[in-house]
């Protein structure tokens, strides 16, 4: 194995989260002394913060993520002093925000981009984010020209990149071996019930669109259905709130479960998503049911996908497995090895070191 020996530091504009830290114990494995700058806390989740060298506090605001000079100015400065006092041989820069923020330093970089930005802020319906839809994109072929190397979760983004940069790669955020190679399907065979993962009591967006779907579990008889990560839902049979869980207890409570649903309604972002929850209900033996607009994901999944066009076709699909209980739990098995065989951390974390090791000669 490769001893890059380098200092890594990673810059994000949001809370340390599983995707950083599975890039930072790769990059502890390839003998890097890895820092963090951005807004961290001891989060819910139980992320391992042991894995960084030093972790830096920089607060980024909506005024940063839009632009506001005065409060751009002020954060540059702060991580130029983070640059002067550790002295890293290569900045990993999360998403297109950190990225402009870094690009100006004279060192080399790499951009990982956990979502598409420029796309993101184009279907945006909402009047206040008019600014966004124009400058967004412009910031993000900006950093895709200026990227020593480039990192994203999906074929259908890299394929647009590819357009601005020679060197992207593809690093779906797949569960490390090491969180799900334990997991075993635990279903009740007396109970029906499915699992769905988000936050329900809280404003939706245009790409999130969740509204009614509760009420299908309170209308009809779809057996039981437990949400993980709502702090603020209350449980109310057949719904029940298992709010915030740390990372493995989380895994471990999706293998009680005969699906997993992500629950968003049709809209034209999903055809670039590559969502994380999909890839960690088929590891703990769940199909998963999710919109038909998810082309990549169902694409990988195949048989294990179950998709819907509306939530008519959503009530069907869980009526259909409810009643066929022993059905739903094999396409579970089907999914767990294909997950187990295709969907690792590990199967791609050599073009996180080959972004790297380009990012490195470029400079």
């Amino acid at each position: 194995m490769k001893n890059l020996g380098i200092k890594v530091l990673h810059v994000s504009h949001e809370l340390l989260d599983i995707k950083t830290e599975r890039v930072a114990h790769t990059n502890v494995k390839y003998g890097c002394k890895v820092f963090f700058a951005g807004p961290y806390r001891d989060a819910p989740w139980g992320f391992n913060t042991a894995l960084f060298h030093r972790l830096y506090e920089v607060k980024f605001d909506r005024a940063t993520i839009v632009g506001v000079p005065h409060k751009v100015a002020k954060i540059e400065e702060k991580i130029r002093g983070i640059v002067k006092e550790c002295k890293p041989d290569l900045i990993h820069a999360h998403n297109v925000f950190a990225a402009r923020l870094v690009m100006d330093l004279g060192l080399p970089f790499v951009y990982d981009a956990h979502e598409f930005w420029s796309e993101r802020a184009r279907v945006s319906n909402r009047l206040r984010h008019y600014y966004r839809r124009l400058i967004w994109p412009l910031w993000e072929r900006e950093v895709l020209k200026n990227a020593h190397a480039v990192i994203t979760v999906s074929d259908t983004i890299a394929e647009h990149f590819r357009k601005f940069n020679d060197n992207v790669f593809v690093v779906p955020n797949f569960p490390r071996l090491v969180e799900v190679e334990h997991l075993k399907p635990k279903k009740d065979p007396n109970e029906f019930s499915s699992v769905t993962v988000g936050k329900f009591s809280y404003e939706e967006s245009p790409k999130r669109s969740v509204e009614g779907f509760l009420d299908l579990f309170r209308k009809y008889d779809l057996g039981k259905l437990v949400v993980i990560g709502d702090a603020n839902l209350k449980t109310s049979p057949p719904i029940y709130s298992k709010g915030y869980l740390y990372h493995d207890q989380f895994l471990e409570e999706l293998t009680h479960h005969y699906l997993g649903i992500i629950p968003f309604k049709k809209h034209r972002y999903h055809a670039y998503a590559c969502p994380t929850k999909a890839f960690e209900y088929v590891h703990a033996g769940l199909p998963v049911v999710l919109c038909s607009d998810y082309q990549y994901a169902i694409q990988i999944l195949k048989d294990v996908a179950l998709p819907f066009d509306d939530y008519r076709e959503l009530v069907e699909i869980i009526r259909y497995y409810k009643d066929n209980k022993e059905e739903a739990a094999e396409l579970g098995i089907k999914a767990l090895n294909l997950a187990r065989r295709n969907f690792t951390w590990d199967l791609y974390e050599q073009n996180l070191i080959k972004a790297y090791e380009i990012a490195l000669k470029q400079h």
